[in-house]
């Protein structure tokens, strides 16, 4: 054993000193002269690359071959590709052509490693910083709500959710950075803990078709993924300030980004603001739809020797007064606010390159992350509830990249993570001065470690893709024992003996999960342009503490949970055919996803409460389509389609919360005389007429929207570049069906007029 140690520890050590990299560096422009920041660069066939910063510079270490090519992507604009001979000793000047229509050229990481969209099997939907920056997303999801198969759910203006392909909430699997998000799945506001400034892309999965994140992906994986710092040949920094205005809430946006290193460092941080009054709706004012919150994030990174980085992450996000209309099942005079709504992480990462001839990449991260909620909860003048939790999580991943014949990649490792809750929740009947003081779930652990596996292979001179992936999990669940209500307080005398109610008493106990699953992918080229792709995918999900512990008495009726649970278990296909062409692009995708065990609410007569159970088998299936034609003048024409069906095999019913059906038009444009771009859109969205019972029905309805966007304006030593719009044009009075703001269906925010500003330094 010491023998191996030593020679891990001379490996260890000569991957970083003996290893000698070259060196590219430049700038990127585009057709105009402008500078083009946040361009994706790559050397072809490693896992070397880094993106453009503010100024379109670049800095890029990489291992030179005799056939080193470069490529470089993005959004927008056609790949670039140019051939390395020897070391240049000169910078770099790359100049990207316009490309009207997305080619699949754009880099996406939802499999652990960078790899082209066209090459990716996996219907994948990506959201970049240029997309945000162009619109006025008060929340991510509020973008995302118009990508295909990808549906917005609401609590209010600020906490949002989404729909993929009929799933939400405890069945997607939602990551910052690739650090797992795990909290209450019962709260519409997981995503709504970020700000939209600081992201660089969102990478969003359809469907269970990996296997790398373990329990909870069976409707999809979301990777937020945020703006990281830069290296440079020489010391160098790079400082935005971005501000923005929104008419419908008098919503203001304020957000500070800066970049300072050299060769072997970087310091990259972001700091925002928002704060909105009511929002406004055809009908009127949206009450107690308010908001504020504020954002920090840190990122460092080292490089101690060649082929070895060191990146550290602080990101804090902090809301308060938030508002949340409704307040099922209380009445509608009700009034629900997050007093308070925070989030902490922080992570660590090392990784090396080529540390092996075949081991292309490892590295390890360790990510801490705290959520904690205090709700305020006034069902009428005489009572109030407050619910306050903390939801910690420690995660630790090792991820390894093995290159075990050429185009043939192999993703192996272990991740685990641990969700622990703490929380009560006072309950307060002013009349008769008490207070009850009761834990809506019991202090618990939720306990997940897994190993996957992936192979990844190019066959028939690659036009055939294979990918085979597998992954087994093993989860832990404990609990404390509880008797509620914990104790009570009478006009200022303490009870800590009051009468149990035995529904809401959970013992001590401890619950073990194991699973398995795995994915099948094919991607086969049938020309250079058209290729069609299967997936196939076996998912699970174990059910979380809520689900397992909860005790909550509203109005009357009484929810449970179960801890004999048993896990859901996901059968996926999908079969998809593609175009990618400079004149026009499509991709359409039909899927199928059946789900047994599946967790729901049962009424229990014998008791008279609500128990979760395992009760039966659910199918969804539809399909989503996206296509992209160019016009004459470099003008484009998008649009897209979204079907999808939810029932419940057993009780022959539909199942709640589906999207109905929906569609995208959008015509964009060029800079016009180089100066002014647009892009005017239309969604529309049909009745739900499949609503399941008690589900409230929602009607058909347009909205239409115009965002405009200046070229840069250079200044000298400041840039800068202005965006104006209109959403909701004619001020459309109508309800989004997932959106019923806990109960209660209240109109969407009516018309909105915004500016913003960003300033580069």
């Amino acid at each position: 054993m010491k023998n191996y140690i030593i020679l891990f520890v001379v490996l260890f050590i000569s991957s970083g000193l003996y290893a000698q990299n070259d060196v590219i560096k430049g700038k990127v422009t585009n057709s105009d002269g402008n500078p083009v920041s946040g361009v994706n660069i790559q050397v072809d066939g490693t896992l070397s690359g880094t993106t453009s910063d503010n100024s379109g510079r670049f800095y890029l270490e990489y291992k030179a071959s005799n056939t080193t090519v470069v490529i470089f992507t993005h959004l927008g604009y056609e790949k670039t590709e140019i051939g390395i001979d020897g070391k240049p000793s000169e910078e770099l000047n790359i100049v990207l052509q316009s490309a009207p229509v997305n080619m699949g050229e754009v880099t996406v990481s939802g499999i652990k490693y960078a790899r082209f969209l066209k090459d990716e099997a996996i219907p994948v939907e990506v959201l970049d910083k240029d997309q945000f920056a162009r619109s006025s997303p008060k929340t991510i999801a509020d973008l995302a709500d118009y990508a295909p198969g990808v549906t917005i759910g609401k609590d209010g203006v600020w906490g949002t959710e989404l729909n993929i392909r009929g799933l939400a909430k405890q069945n997607l699997v939602l990551l910052i950075d690739g650090n797992r998000v795990e909290t209450s799945t019962a709260i519409t506001a997981g995503m709504s803990l970020i700000s939209p400034e600081q992201v660089e892309r969102v990478e969003i999965i359809k469907g269970g078709t990996s296997s790398l994140y373990g329990t909870g992906a069976m409707g999809g994986v979301v990777n937020i993924i945020t703006k990281d710092g830069y290296y440079s040949d020489n010391f160098n920094y790079n400082m935005s300030l971005t501000s923005g205005y929104n008419s419908v809430n008098q919503g203001i946006n304020n957000y500070i980004y800066g970049n300072f290193g050299d060769q072997n460092w970087y310091v990259n941080f972001g700091v925002s603001t928002a704060s909105a009054s009511d929002a406004e709706t055809p009908a009127g004012i949206l009450p107690n739809s308010s908001f504020r919150d504020n954002s920090g994030m840190l990122k460092i990174g080292f490089r101690p020797v060649n082929n070895h980085e060191f990146k550290i992450s602080l990101q804090q996000f902090r809301a308060s007064d938030v508002g949340i209309p409704g307040g099922e099942p209380f009445p509608t005079s009700a009034k629900a606010t997050y007093l308070k709504a925070d989030r902490e992480m922080y992570s660590a990462e090392y990784k090396i390159n080529d540390l092996l001839p075949a081991m292309k990449q490892i590295s390890a991260k360790y990510f801490y992350q705290k959520i904690t909620r205090d709700v305020e909860l006034v069902p009428n003048p005489n009572a109030r509830v407050n619910p306050n939790a903390d939801h910690t999580m420690h995660g630790a991943v090792l991820n390894t990249f093995w290159e075990i014949a050429e185009k043939n990649i192999v993703t192996a490792g272990i991740d685990a993570w641990q969700r622990e809750y703490e929380g009560i929740r006072t309950r307060s009947i002013i009349p008769t001065n008490t207070q009850i003081f009761e834990k809506p779930v019991p202090d618990s652990k939720y306990r997940s470690a897994g190993l996957f596996v992936q192979n990844d292979i190019s066959l028939l001179n690659d036009r055939l893709n294979l990918r085979l992936g597998a992954r087994y999990d093993y989860i832990d669940v404990t609990n404390d024992s509880v008797n509620n209500p914990l104790y009570m307080i009478v006009n200022g005398i303490r009870n800590d003996n009051p009468p149990t109610n035995a529904p809401g008493s959970f013992a001590e106990a401890t619950a073990i999960n194991r699973a398995w699953s795995g994915n099948l992918s094919l991607l086969y080229k049938l020309t250079n342009s058209f290729d069609l792709t299967f997936n196939a995918g076996r998912s699970f999900r174990s059910p979380n503490l809520e689900e397992r512990y909860q005790f909550l008495q509203l109005l009357g009726n009484t929810y449970l949970g179960n801890p004999d649970l048993e896990p859901e278990t996901g059968n996926y296909f999908d079969l998809g055919f593609r175009l990618w062409n400079k004149s026009a692009s499509f991709k359409f995708n039909a899927f199928y996803n059946k789900v047994d065990n599946l967790v729901i609410d049962e009424l229990n007569n014998t008791l008279g409460l609500y128990i979760k159970q395992n009760v039966g088998k659910a199918v969804f299936y539809g399909y989503d389509f996206t296509g992209e034609f160019a016009l004459p003048a470099n003008f484009t024409l998008y649009g897209n389609l979204s079907y999808v069906r939810g029932e419940d095999l057993k009780a022959g019913t539909n199942l709640p919360s589906i999207p109905p059906l929906s569609s995208v038009i959008s015509l964009r444009s060029p800079y016009i005389g180089g100066a002014l771009s647009f892009d005017f859109s239309a969604k529309m969205v049909s009745t739900q007429k499949n609503s399941a019972s008690g589900e409230h029905k929602t009607g058909g309805y347009a909205i239409y929207n115009l965002y405009l966007s200046s070229a840069p304006i250079d200044l000298g030593y400041v840039q800068f570049k202005l965006y104006a719009g209109v959403e909701n044009i004619f001020d459309r009075l109508y309800i989004q069906h997932l959106s019923t703001y806990r109960g209660i269906d209240v109109y969407e925010p009516g018309r909105n007029i915004f500016v913003k500003s960003v300033m580069n330094l």
